[in-house]
């Protein structure tokens, strides 16, 4: 079959030949065989499309924004999938993809499904194929369904690709049909029952036939539909490509074939898998070619479970509990309508060295920088504008407060004027105004925090925030962080907040992605610059800082597949967090000293148990209404975004993350960290991790997959 096509010239001067001939297969008239061009992309979606870890984004997978995973997680205990096959010679490397990924593909399953996958295969051909038009390689007593990996492979392996004749289309009405009434399906209430059907070609039109050859279309399109409705098989299809010497034949019946494979999916309950598009290809690829790593199990969770934590925050008094924590965004001082996040203007840096500090009161978190410019810039896209501004901000993030103002500079004198804002009524409950005749940030930052927050616990007219802000009364460690600047020296100080707020917007965005990739290098080079010979090579908080950006860069080439660069930037990590732990008594923030010495215990020391007593510290939530638990061991300042990345950190050990040892890996310890992230800081990245992989369902209230890959990042690492 298809080696090419064309339309000859004798076609429009033979009497009696049809309307609508089908195109011709040279190879029948020439003999010539074209070279083949590689097409692995099916293989890659066989490894990609029902794994967690490693599915592209269900967009990728058609207008109805379902998945393959879907289909997984609806289906029943039991699972029958007939593969359905193109066998002629345009799909011979597609075949062989499927034969390399097979294995994969069931895996993948099996972690669903257990060992209650069953499988079948059927290959389709042209009429008068020498191979046969219909072919059943596996060769089960009554055609039935089987689990065993080694009969399934040895009967893929044997498929080989035979020469279609004479036209491009195919008998794929006829294997669809041959799927559906000659296996053996399971009549068990509990089996699912799927056909996975590979082409590249579509049948017969209906009006065609030719007596001389036999060319004909087989059945019908609803015909096929009401069989496979009336046995309750979900048809799949996944649209194959052609080699490049078919691509004109293949695009002239590309929409015949969509349509076909359009109407059985979706009128059978099935989904269809269109890899003629150039987005859904490079979607595929990027994530087939993503290394398959190791998983280990992590038992369901549900919305009850994740409740039972919230309840028990709110019964201890903690500040973490929902009802009691404050989210606030931090705005640049600037125009609403010349807002920019560039993070080298000083308004800028001014909101990136405000969020860093009041970051650290217990109980208040603070949006992220990349998730605030996202929603602002999709607001102003729809026509939101002026203070209107603030209110729809609130009211898509759920913010409590808004912080913004403005800066004015005269070439004397800078002042700046801050105020909260509510969040529900857009209004402004505080004000404050600083003058400096210096930068716009630093110890004018200082002044901004003290009076934001003076002025805030003594309003009597919002008591919420001033019950927040009020325990800074009995946590004295805190109102000494929050005046503390990342260093004396502006043009360091810069060059800190520059790479912070690079660093912050990179991380909102998908890992791995260009944004994300470009901001990690954006951050790098101006960390490196306030670290380097002329900045402060002694600033632990900058080596802290680049060292984040390694760790992540070296996380996203190893997802890539790229080891050996993901290994350079595993030893940057490790050099830069050599340096930050050096000079960690230079580092203002208690918390921050904790979290040093905890990742140079992990990553560098390998003494896992101080690392654990680290995080541990790090994430316990000992500020309440009355203040810090009455204990021997005086804990830092308990900060939101330092209790998120310590339960973080402890759920990957207890998890086997960062070839900790054996002995460490605790399935209910992960499980009970996971559990504080999701009900604590829903929002977070993180808690999308695990909702992501763990397959939350928000219908059903639970997770539906129960593995979580290694986290990683190197082979040393």
């Amino acid at each position: 079959m298809k080696t090419g096509f064309l339309i000859p010239l004798i076609s429009l001067l033979v009497v009696g030949l049809p309307a609508q001939m089908p195109l011709l297969h040279p190879g029948n008239m020439s003999g010539v065989v074209c070279a083949q061009s590689p097409d692995k992309t099916v293989g890659l979606a066989l490894e990609s499309v029902f794994s967690p870890v490693r599915a592209p984004e269900n967009k990728t997978m058609g207008l109805t924004q379902r998945s393959f995973l879907d289909l997984v997680e609806t289906s029943r205990s039991e699972l029958e999938i007939a593969l359905v096959v193109d066998g002629t010679e345009s799909m011979r490397d597609s075949l062989d993809s499927i034969k390399r990924t097979l294995g994969s593909m069931i895996d993948d399953l099996q972690l669903y499904k257990g060992p209650h996958v069953r499988l079948q295969i059927v290959v389709y051909r042209d009429n008068g194929a020498a191979q046969g038009e219909i072919e059943f390689p596996l060769k089960a007593a009554g055609r039935k369904f089987t689990a065993d990996r080694k009969s399934l492979q040895a009967a893929v392996d044997q498929i080989s690709a035979d020469a279609g004749a004479p036209y491009f289309p195919e008998l794929i009405d006829l294997g669809i049909q041959s799927a559906i009434t000659d296996l053996e399906w399971s009549d068990d209430e509990d089996t699912t029952k799927w056909l996975l059907v590979f082409g590249d070609a579509p049948p017969y039109l209906p009006d065609f036939t030719e007596p001389e050859t036999g060319a004909r279309r087989r059945v019908a399109t609803d015909q096929l539909i009401g069989q496979a409705n009336a046995k309750g098989i979900k048809v799949n299809c996944v649209l194959c490509t052609s080699r490049e010497e078919d691509r004109h034949a293949y695009e002239a019946v590309l929409d015949q074939l969509r349509d076909f494979m359009g109407s059985l999916s979706s009128e059978t309950g099935g989904l269809m898998l269109d890899l003629s598009y150039p987005d859904l290809r490079e979607a595929i690829e990027t994530a087939g070619k993503q290394p398959r790593v190791p998983l280990h199990e992590v038992s369901v969770i549900t919305r009850a479970d994740i409740d039972s934590v919230r309840d028990e925050l709110s019964r201890a008094q903690s500040l973490m509990a929902q009802d009691r924590r404050l989210k606030i965004a931090i705005l640049p001082h600037m125009p609403l309508e010349k807002m920019s996040f560039h993070a080298d203007l000083p308004a800028v840096q001014l909101s990136t060295d405000l969020r860093q500090r009041l970051r650290r009161i217990p109980g208040v978190e603070i949006a992220s920088s990349g998730l605030v410019r996202r929603q602002l810039e999709s607001l102003v896209s729809r026509g939101v504008t002026g203070e209107a501004l603030l209110q729809a901000l609130a009211a898509a993030l759920k913010l409590d407060y808004v912080i913004w103002g403005s800066v004015e500079n005269d070439g004397q004198l800078v002042r700046i004027d801050s105020a909260i804002y509510d969040g529900i009524g857009g209004e402004a409950i505080v004000q404050n105004t600083v003058r400096s005749n210096g930068p716009a940030f630093g110890e004018s930052s200082n002044e901004i925090v003290r009076g934001l927050i003076n002025k805030a616990i003594r309003t009597p007219n919002d008591a919420r925030l001033t019950s927040a802000l009020a325990v800074l009364r009995t946590t004295p460690s805190v109102n000494g962080e929050l005046i503390t600047r990342v260093s004396n020296r502006p043009e360091v100080e810069s060059s800190l907040l520059t790479g912070y707020e690079l660093l912050e917007q990179a991380l909102s965005e998908l890992a791995g992605s260009e944004a994300s990739q470009a901001g990690l290098a954006e951050a790098e080079a101006a960390l490196a610059n306030a670290v380097g010979p002329n900045g402060d090579p002694q600033n632990g908080t900058g080596h802290m800082l680049l060292a984040s950006c390694y760790l992540n860069q070296s996380a996203a080439l190893a997802k890539q597949g790229n080891a050996e660069a993901a290994n350079e930037r595993m030893q940057r990590f490790r050099a830069a967090l050599n340096q930050a732990f050096q000079f960690r008594s230079r580092v203002p923030s208690e918390t921050d000293r904790v979290e040093i010495e905890a990742d140079f215990n992990l990553f560098i020391k390998k003494d896992i148990a101080a690392a654990v007593k680290n995080y541990q510290l790090m994430a316990k939530q000992s500020a309440t209404a009355t203040g810090p638990n009455n204990t021997n061991e005086k804990p830092p300042a308990i900060q939101s975004h330092a209790a998120l990345r310590a339960h973080w950190m402890l759920a990957g050990i207890y998890g086997g993350d960062w070839n900790v040892p054996e002995q460490w890996k605790n399935a209910e310890k992960e499980r009970e960290q996971i559990l504080q992230i999701l009900a604590t800081w829903p929002d977070s990245s993180e808690a999308a991790f695990f909702r992501t992989n763990l397959r939350w369902n928000d219908a059903s209230g639970r997770t539906e997959f129960t593995y979580l890959p290694d986290r990683s990042v190197g082979s040393d690492g």
